[in-house]
This record gives C-alpha cells, sequence and structure tokens, in this order.
C-alpha cells in the first residue's frame, strides 16, 4: 500500500501437462511495487526504522527508540492504514533500534513476528548505561511473548520470501558477538547484515557495522555484497565499517538515518561523507530529507523525500567551552590520559542521563579510531545526585584502539560530552587547560 492506494495483484499461475508432469509457470504483474520507506526517527537523534511494503505484506527493520517512534513512526503507520505488521527484524540491540516496539505495543499495532536476539550478556553490559542493557533487552523479549507475539532470532541464510512480488530479504550474516571469524566484538558488531532483492534490484541493510567486522565482511568472497542502494550503518559515525566494504557494495545511493547535525557538523562523519564525495554517491539523509521513499519496479528506481533538500552548510564543530567550578557549569573532568603502542586510556567524570542511552562521549584529536570500549566506574569523590533524578555524574573508563598509534609530537586530545536528551555537546573541562584539552 503506498499513499493510501493498495498495489497488490495476484500472480497468474498456469499448468500444462507434459510427458506426465506438471509444469507450473508463475507470471509475476510487472505493475508490482515495492515501497522501503526510511523513516525519519533521527529527528532528534540519531535512530534507525525502515518500513517495507509490498502489496499487503508489511515488515519493519528496527523501530527507532520510544519517543521516536512516537512522533514518527505511529503517523506513518497512521497514516498508510497499517495496523498489522507481519515481520519485525530488529538489527541489534541498542534502544535506537529497538525502543519503538513499546511504542507499537501501547498503541494496538499488531505484530506477528518479531526477530530480536537476545545477546550476550558479558558484551552486553559492558555498555551499560549508554549502550546495551541485558536485563533490558531481556524484559522488552519477555513483553512481546507474554503479548502472544512469535519472537526468534534470525540466522546467517535465512531467507523470507516476499510472496508472489518475486522478491526475498536474505539473513546475510547474524553473529552474536562471541562466536564470530574475528573474535568477540561490541554489540554494534551483532547487526543483522540483511540484503533485500526484487524486481533485479537489491538494497544492502548494514545495521549499525563497524569496523572489526566490517573489514572481514569486505574480504569474505562466500556472499555477494553487490547492491544498488546501501544503508549506511552506525548513522554514518566512526567507528562503522570501513570505505572496503563500501567499495564491495558497488551501491549508487547511500541512505543514512542521522540528525542533520551528526551528518552535516561531526567529525565522525567525515570519513563517509569523503567517500561518499569521491565516488559521487547519491546520497540521502533523513534528518536533511525527512522520511525517505523508495519504490522499486521493473520500470526502475524511484524516490520521493518529505522534505526539499537543504545544504548542509558545513561548518566546523565547536563545543561549548566551560569554565568555573561550580557545579552548575562543570559538566565533566578528564583525570588522567595514558598511551602506549596503540592503546589509549582516558579516565575522569561527566554528567550521565541515567536512562538514556543515547548519551555518549567523544573524543576528538586522536586520528582514526579502530575500536572504543566507555566503561561507567564509580566516583565517590563526585557529585552523585542532581536537580533532576534522572541527572548524575559518574566516573568513566574510555579505552580507544588507535588505527594509527599514539599521537607523535605535539597533540590536542579533547572529550566532548553529548548530552542524551537535548544533543548538547559540552567540552569537557580539565584544571590544567582551560579549552578542556590535554596536550599530549
Amino acid at each position: 500500500m503506498i499513499g493510501g492506494r493498495s498495489l497488490w495483484a495476484m500472480g497468474i499461475v498456469g499448468g500444462a501437462l507434459l510427458s506426465g508432469m506438471v509444469i507450473m509457470t508463475v507470471v509475476f504483474d510487472e505493475k508490482l511495487v515495492l515501497s522501503w520507506a526510511m523513516v525519519n526517527v533521527s529527528d532528534r537523534r540519531q535512530g534507525d526504522a525502515h518500513l517495507l511494503q509490498l502489496g499487503e505484506r508489511v515488515i519493519l527493520i528496527d523501530t527507532g527508540d520510544k519517543g521516536s517512534a512516537e512522533r514518527q513512526l505511529l503517523p506513518l503507520l497512521q497514516e498508510r492504514g497499517i495496523q498489522t505488521i507481519d515481520q519485525i527484524f530488529i538489527s541489534h540491540a541498542h534502544r535506537d533500534h529497538y525502543g519503538g516496539l513499546e511504542a507499537l505495543l501501547e498503541n494496538n499495532i499488531h505484530l506477528n513476528t518479531v526477530y530480536f536476539q537476545l545477546p550476550d550478556r558479558t558484551i552486553c553490559d559492558l555498555e551499560v548505561p549508554w549502550g546495551c542493557d541485558y536485563d533490558h533487552v531481556n524484559a522488552s523479549r519477555a513483553r512481546l511473548k507474554n503479548a502472544g507475539i512469535k519472537v526468534q532470532s534470525a540466522y546467517s541464510g535465512q531467507v523470507i520470501d516476499l510472496g508472489s512480488g518475486g522478491g526475498q530479504i536474505k539473513v546475510l550474516y547474524a553473529f552474536d558477538g562471541v562466536r564470530t571469524p574475528v573474535g568477540k566484538t561490541d554489540i554494534n558488531d551483532t547487526s543483522l547484515i540483511m540484503l533485500l532483492s526484487f524486481a533485479g534490484q537489491r538494497i544492502l541493510f548494514a545495521g549499525d557495522l563497524n569496523r572489526k567486522l566490517g573489514q572481514y565482511l569486505a574480504k569474505d568472497e562466500a556472499v555477494n555484497l553487490q547492491a544498488d542502494l546501501l544503508k549506511i550503518p552506525h548513522h554514518g559515525a566512526e567507528s562503522l565499517a570501513p570505505d572496503r566494504f563500501f567499495d564491495a557494495s558497488g551501491a549508487h545511493t547511500a541512505m543514512i538515518p542521522a540528525p542533520r547535525e551528526l551528518w552535516c557538523n561531526d567529525p565522525r562523519t567525515e570519513r563517509v561523507r569523503n567517500w561518499i564525495d569521491n565516488n559521487d554517491i547519491k546520497t540521502f539523509v533523513s534528518g536533511i530529507h525527512g522520511h525517505v521513499e523508495v519504490r522499486v519496479s521493473h520500470e526502475g528506481i524511484e524516490t520521493h523525500t518529505q522534505y526539499k533538500a537543504r545544504e548542509c552548510g558545513r561548518r566546523k564543530i565547536t563545543s561549548k567551552r566551560i569554565t568555573g567550578i561550580s557545579q552548575l557549569k562543570i559538566r565533566g573532568n578528564v583525570d588522567a590520559m595514558q598511551c602506549n603502542g596503540k592503546q589509549l586510556k582516558l579516565t575522569g567524570w561527566a554528567a550521565w542521563q541515567g536512562h538514556n542511552d543515547q548519551q555518549s562521549l567523544i573524543v576528538l584529536g586522536v586520528g582514526e579510531i579502530e575500536r572504543i570500549r566507555i566503561r561507567e566506574v564509580g566516583r565517590p569523590d563526585v557529585v552523585r545526585t542532581f536537580d533532576d533524578d534522572d541527572l548524575y555524574f559518574s566516573g568513566f573508563d574510555v579505552d580507544l584502539t588507535l588505527v594509527n598509534g599514539c599521537p607523535s609530537g605535539k597533540a590536542r586530545i579533547c572529550m566532548v560530552s553529548r548530552d542524551g536528551n537535548t544533543g548538547a555537546r559540552f567540552r569537557l573541562n580539565n584544571i590544567h587547560r582551560a579549552d578542556g584539552c590535554r596536550h599530549y
């Protein structure tokens, strides 16, 4: 159903008797159209939700978080008269990909089957409180089951037939983060890598695929990654899959679910922007174009956007300068820094949103990052409570693996905290440097 009009047409099946054998021929209606809507669940912060429709078949890949699903996904479903979703695939266990399930349940959207892997606790809980939370994931799955919804795990090689339209979705990779060809990974590298094929067109959904597994997949000759359209992983932000993975897809169009500010002005997306510019890739960004609908038929691909394209007007990213010692002004501190070989370790403290998985710490000035791990640690020496019960100060350990090793010569290394609710950035103050950066 597109724009309220049903485009469903049944294939014509005929039979002919030949030497005692029945030969069945299926003729597909060439007017059948597959609609893929990249839903703008990145209106305020990053998130993924992709609505697929082929005739009466409705499939959703990711849901955004609860708030963005309420603002963006639910109104779109209502506009299209969708009350039932046949299958939902949750690419991986981060709330900006699965949190909207709660909104769907609360608004009486009927869900038939949800593919939602339960992650390994040992790698999931390394990301508490900013990322994966095993207990929250487990509770979300339990709520689905209690509502009578089938909850299953997708697997590598799984094929979902799209019916008489002649298309299919194939799960190319589905790793658990523990048993992988590259050893243990983070939760982003448990993302389902899925290939949608219809009417001779191929669309590659790459979840939040990161560098470690992305390097392996780009070299794996056992699976064809070729695609016409590529859903860029991890909202375009480091440490996403390497350029070699993008090259392997051969895509001519990139679809990027990212807020405007992240895509236009954040240094974490610079590498992908350069790859797109260098390869003359057509690009759609949800935070700029709004909902983006791709219509695939035997006549080709059409793309329609909610908003007219607006230029980024890229500018150098700036961070709020924090000075003084009032607890209302100081938003954190970098207390210590050590670098050995390719391993950089930072310790300090920052303000955290207690129940918001979008809170993040950003490290600037260290070059290309291969891997980053942030762990919350107890810091009784810093203020623990704030006026808002959901906001508190906490310690952190940050471990980074740098592609090119420790900085040589003088380098300014800065820590920036991004508020999970507002998206505002605060450069962590350092008592040794008024600009909030340490000089290595």
